[in-house]
């Protein structure tokens, strides 16, 4: 996945769907986790994304990609007490 016009890079993503059968009924879970490069640092964030008992598959991986493609990192100063 490719987020550099929001200064993330490239990032990796897994999907998946299971589907769990009750007594009652088959439940089914959709989940995506996304590994963002932290700029500036070494270091990474994993965004996960889960619904239980969903349907439309599709639909929520699509809702997932929106979140995930929302992230932005920005600088900004912050204010120095020179009271202490």
């Amino acid at each position: 996945m490719d987020l550099t016009e929001s200064g993330l890079g490239q990032c990796g993503r897994i999907e998946g769907v299971t589907d769990h059968d009750t007594d009652e009924a088959i439940l089914r879970t959709v989940a995506m986790h996304t590994a963002l490069e932290y700029p500036g640092l070494d270091k990474r964030i994993l965004v996960s994304c889960t619904s239980p008992n969903s349907r439309e598959v599709d639909e929520v991986l699509d809702l997932f990609d929106a979140i995930t493609a929302s992230a932005r990192f920005w600088e900004r100063d912050v204010p120095v007490d020179e009271g202490d």
